[in-house]
């Protein structure tokens, strides 16, 4: 009958949940506890376990998120002190990776006026010593 067979395999909730299922406010001791009294190991109020796992921002913030212009000198400082080695203002950097095309060209592309002296120069100069004019 069903109310014996029932003894290993469906038993009433009551006496089998005693290990699977047991009602709240017994098993629940070692799964979920109410929030006061587990919680003290897992989940404490914000002001007692977050002294180690998350302080208020500024007692903690001081090794992982410092403010901005203090954590930031190592990290990312403002960008006119950082950005000296990394990113510095157009002007600056730029010396030595693009400056202006009017100082840097003075390897690469000169004005034609100033490089052309030795490469392409006017013929009114050049031609001193390859075409120069019939008078002289």
């Amino acid at each position: 009958p069903h109310s014996s067979r029932t003894a290993a395999v469906q038993q009433p909730y009551r006496s089998r949940t005693a290990a699977v299922q047991q009602p709240y406010r017994s098993r629940t001791e070692a799964v979920q506890q109410p929030y006061r009294s587990r919680t003290e190991a897992v989940q404490q109020p914000y002001r007692s376990r977050t002294a180690a796992v998350q302080q208020p921002y500024r007692s903690r913030t001081e090794a992982v998120q410092q403010p901005y212009s203090s954590r930031t000198e190592a990290v990312q400082q403002p960008y006119r002190s950082r950005t000296a080695a990394v990113q510095q203002p157009y002007r600056s950097r730029t010396a030595a990776v693009q400056q202006p095309y009017r100082s840097r060209t003075a390897a690469v592309q000169q004005p034609y006026r100033s490089r052309t002296a030795a490469v392409q120069k006017p013929y009114s100069s050049r031609t001193a010593a390859v075409q120069q004019p019939y008078r002289s």
